[in-house]
């Protein structure tokens, strides 16, 4: 299994931990994702008519209102997509953000 193989790198371990011990700044997040061009994906975000704000608006929530946090992986995580797409699917599992698409 991926996670299992990941875990016994020091770095992932390390990372995870990390950003698990910020999570008391969590409440339900309304969604988790992840993105090679971060500008480019919260201004996608942030377009009218986009897929997440319509969603939102259909509950009554602004985007435009909404806060943004963000959690950049260490450095030696960063680019390694294996590892970011794992980091993302155990955030979406432990906090069930209601409007992240999950698969599978």
């Amino acid at each position: 299994m991926a996670l299992e193989r990941a875990l016994e790198r020091p770095s992932f371990r390390a990372t995870l931990q990390h950003t698990l011990s910020l999570s008391i700044l969590f409440q339900t997040p309304l969604y988790v994702g992840k993105a090679a061009n971060l500008r480019m994906r919260i201004g996608q975000h942030l377009n009218e008519g986009s897929e997440l704000s319509s969603r939102l608006a259909e509950v009554g929530v602004a985007i435009r209102m909404s806060s943004l946090l963000l959690l950049p992986l260490a450095v030696e995580q960063a680019g390694n997509e294996a590892d970011e797409d794992l980091h993302e699917e155990i955030f979406s599992r432990l906090f069930n953000p209601l409007f992240t698409l999950r698969y599978g």
